[in-house]
């Protein structure tokens, strides 16, 4: 599985692996620095739990893009999208496997990292026979409709009055 090549922005994404231990700590930081505040109680330690369990090529598994050894986005594929002891997170527990946690750092927005990172996380659900996938968004329906994503249906999930549930057959 090849998933190491450069974009647009000059950063280059590849998976990341269980024993990069700096890769591991950037990419967390840049994620709660996104989602912290949704998630008060989460810690970096949870989240490398959430989505570091997978080595390569099981799930939970997580993307990088990197510019000059500094990681600057990350993607996860994950069996779980949405809090299973949360009411709306129930209703939609079936649907797995999820894209979560994209997050791309400030200034590499707007280049292309974003649609890369997802592109890769496709294709690497593809190698592991995944027919499809699911996702949920507050603000980023654009860049998922535009790489061929649908939306399912609007929903109010935690603090998010309403975003997109969304999903793409591979």
């Amino acid at each position: 599985m090849s998933l190491k090549r450069r974009i647009a922005t000059s950063a280059t994404i590849s998976i990341l692996l269980e024993g990069n231990i700096d890769d591991h700590a950037a990419a967390g930081e840049l994620v709660m620095r996104q989602w912290g505040a949704r998630f008060p109680l989460w810690t970096l330690a949870n989240w490398k739990t959430q989505v570091f369990a997978g080595i390569g090529t099981q799930m939970p598994v997580s993307v990088v893009a990197k510019s000059e050894n500094r990681v600057v986005g990350v993607v996860s594929l994950k069996n779980f999208g949405m809090d299973p002891e949360d009411p709306e997170g129930q209703l939609y527990s079936h649907l797995q496997p999820w894209v979560s946690y994209l997050v791309v750092s400030p200034t590499f927005r707007g280049g292309g990292c974003g649609s890369a990172l997802v592109v890769a996380i496709e294709q690497l659900a593809k190698e592991l026979k995944i027919p499809q996938l699911y996702l949920f968004t507050a603000n980023a329906e654009g860049l998922y409709l535009n790489l061929g994503w649908e939306t399912m249906k609007y929903i109010s999930y935690k603090e998010v009055p309403r975003g997109a549930l969304m999903t793409k057959k591979l």
